[in-house]
């Protein structure tokens, strides 16, 4: 279930004078390392408070990376997948909201997404654990452990390993829950005009200085581009999430075929190519990351009657064509979005 981030983000920037947070406003950057990834945050806020809010959102990713990281064997995912059938992990409230929103997503997208493909994503050779890459056979080990049915969720924050083998993966959601965290603190700081990015997965809120909204492009799913090299869209949006999930930045060839690290979770095995991305528009990052992966388990025309069911969602979906071209495809309210000279 884990995906490559493939959003370029475009932006013009102003100094202002007047802004939310009551005093003279600076555009500010903040840049790091998190997740395997980089993050940026753009805000309007007093300049002089820079460091303090360095190290504010290094200490918000840093708690989430300890609750959620495959890649820490001391975070709390890491010490349930290492339990054994039966054992008890008390995990934090963080985390349990996190089980509670993937199992929120695993419901809609009626099996779609699902935490538990980990040993999936292992088997393949995109995880943290052992590399079986080239083996095409899954065997009933793998299949046997795989769905989130088998997790209690009404005992949170006592999470429980019902069955031996089973692996957690947080990937296609942790990146947004973090978006959103370094935007609740940014918030409780006292700055409302910010644009929060993890690895493409982003969170824009207020506007820029001259009162426009954030400008951000979709990059086109050519293998291997650079970011920003080619884009498919620019929007311009105020208030909400997106995250982009797709297969041409994190796949390999296998007996000559494609394999993408996205898996479906009903199978266990990786996606089909047809749909090279999804990119999601919700009013959290958190929905729009989890989403994302779900739309590029099912098909199109399935994933895009799911996201025009919900209030507040739009999705993208650009898909392959037989000619090896992209075709695009929109739910009813994504153009909306679109900057007008773009369209």
């Amino acid at each position: 279930m884990k995906k490559t981030l493939l959003l370029s983000v475009i932006l013009l920037f102003w100094v202002v004078t007047a802004g939310s947070c009551g005093q003279r406003q600076t555009l500010l950057t903040i840049q790091g390392r998190t997740m395997g990834t980089s993050y940026s945050v753009k805000m309007y806020f007093d300049k002089g408070q820079k460091a303090s809010m360095s190290a504010g959102i290094d200490s918000v990713l840093r708690s989430i990376n300890r609750q959620m990281s495959t890649w820490d064997r001391e975070s709390e995912i890491s010490l349930f997948n290492a339990m054994s059938a039966g054992d008890t992990l008390i995990v934090s409230a963080e985390f349990s909201e996190v089980l509670v929103r993937s199992l929120h997503i695993h419901l809609l997208s009626r099996g779609a997404f699902d935490i538990t493909v980990g040993p999936a994503v292992d088997w393949w050779g995109f995880g943290s654990g052992s590399v079986k890459l080239g083996q095409s056979q899954l065997p009933d080990s793998i299949k046997n452990v795989i769905g989130m049915g088998r997790l209690d969720f009404d005992s949170l924050p006592r999470l429980v390993k019902p069955v031996q083998g089973m692996r957690l993966d947080l990937s296609a959601v942790a990146k947004g829950y973090g978006v959103d965290a370094v935007g609740k603190y940014i918030m409780s700081r006292g700055c409302s005009n910010f644009l929060v990015e993890i690895g493409g997965e982003l969170i824009a809120r207020g506007q820029k200085a001259d009162g426009s909204k954030w400008v951000l492009g979709i990059d086109k799913p050519e293998d291997m581009a650079l970011p920003g090299e080619a884009l498919s869209q620019v929007l311009e949006l105020t208030d909400l999430g997106l995250a982009t999930s797709g297969d041409y930045r994190n796949f390999r060839y296998v007996d000559g075929r494609r394999i993408s690290h996205i898996m479906d979770p009903r199978t266990a095995m990786p996606v089909p190519a047809a749909v090279a991305s999804v990119t999601v528009i919700a009013g959290d990052c958190t929905t729009a990351d989890g989403l994302a992966t779900a739309l590029m388990v099912m098909n199109p025309e399935e994933g895009l009657a799911l996201v025009d069911s919900l209030s507040g969602c739009e999705a993208y979906y650009i898909v392959r064509t037989r000619n090896e071209e992209f075709e695009e495809l929109f739910s009813r309210g994504f153009r909306q979005y679109i900057m007008p000279q773009a369209k």
